[in-house]
């Protein structure tokens, strides 16, 4: 069978039957909490990042302020 007429039987995952729940080479894949887990990481870290960017860019628009309070820069 080629893969491009495959589907799902499982969809829902509540129609997953418990053997694969509990069979030692499938029981990683269904473990709710590390998709959870991950997703909240990746987050997590955009957030950080978007924290550090604002923070880039105060600590540059204050510069930019100061440099044209004391006349070295043209106000725009």
């Amino acid at each position: 069978m080629p893969f491009s007429d495959f589907t799902n039987p499982y969809q829902n995952p509540a129609n997953i039957p418990q053997n694969y729940r509990h069979h030692i080479n499938l029981q990683e894949l269904f473990k709710a909490e590390d998709h959870i887990a991950l997703v909240m990481q990746d987050t997590y870290i955009q957030a950080k990042c978007l924290y550090v960017d604002a923070e880039n860019l105060l600590t540059e628009a204050k510069a930019y302020v100061e440099r044209m309070i004391l006349g070295e820069e043209e106000v725009t």
